[in-house]
């Protein structure tokens, strides 16, 4: 799947799941405005189908204020990200009435909605335990998703020194940079993560019906 910021890569994935035979998945991380927030909520919004892609446009197109992104749900699965998601993780652990009634008041104009649970060292523990309870006491669904930034552990370097070269930077220590972004091995997701989290990505899969090479463009 792809979700970045914006729906440029879009073509890319496409050709490149192609030529594996794969069905590729769109969205994008959106920085939700919120007005009484000092911090924008993190949300990931999925392409479901045709309709998911108008609306999709049409978030992109203007703000991304709360306001704005609830009245363009139609088609769009909501994913709402864990360790990543600063803003949420700090309303979980100070103020867990504030986190329910956003968690509720975005997640209700939605069909489908997800907590993303994210697992990258052994601190992240605390948060995910609190996460998945109150998932569950709330009946949320959860769903197995870390980013992936490159492929090996060791590809964090090479990263690095492109973004180092993009932004006029400096490198101090090779030997520091050892990222936890890349792609798990079967055993270590199995370990990591429950089978209903891992059993959501494959759900997720199924019920999409979007194809973005036949209908970019008589939607756009």
């Amino acid at each position: 799947s792809c979700c970045d910021d914006n729906m440029y890569a879009f073509p890319i994935l496409n050709a490149q799941c192609k030529k594996k035979q794969i069905t590729p998945i769109f969205g994008i991380n959106i920085d939700l405005k919120v007005d009484y927030l000092n911090t924008p909520l993190k949300i990931c919004l999925f392409i479901k189908n045709d309709a998911g892609y108008y609306s999709l446009c049409k978030i992109i197109n203007s703000d991304r204020s709360f306001k704005n992104v609830i009245s363009n749900t139609n088609g769009l699965i909501l994913i709402i990200p864990t360790i990543s998601n600063e803003e949420f993780s700090y309303l979980l652990i100070n103020d867990e009435d504030g986190f329910t009634h956003h968690v509720f008041e975005l997640s209700k104009h939605f069909e489908d909605t997800y907590f993303g649970i994210e697992y990258y060292q052994k601190s992240n523990k605390e948060f995910i335990n609190r996460y998945r309870e109150f998932a569950s006491k709330h009946n949320y669904l959860k769903v197995c998703f870390p980013k992936h930034r490159y492929i090996n552990k060791s590809d964090a370097l090479s990263l690095e020194i492109l973004n180092a070269i993009k932004n006029d930077n400096r490198i101090s220590s090779k030997d520091d940079i050892n990222g936890p972004y890349y792609f798990l091995k079967e055993h270590a997701i199995n370990t990591l993560y429950t089978k209903d989290e891992i059993q959501n990505t494959f759900n997720i899969a199924k019920s999409i019906s979007f194809y973005f090479a036949s209908k970019r463009g008589s939607l756009l």
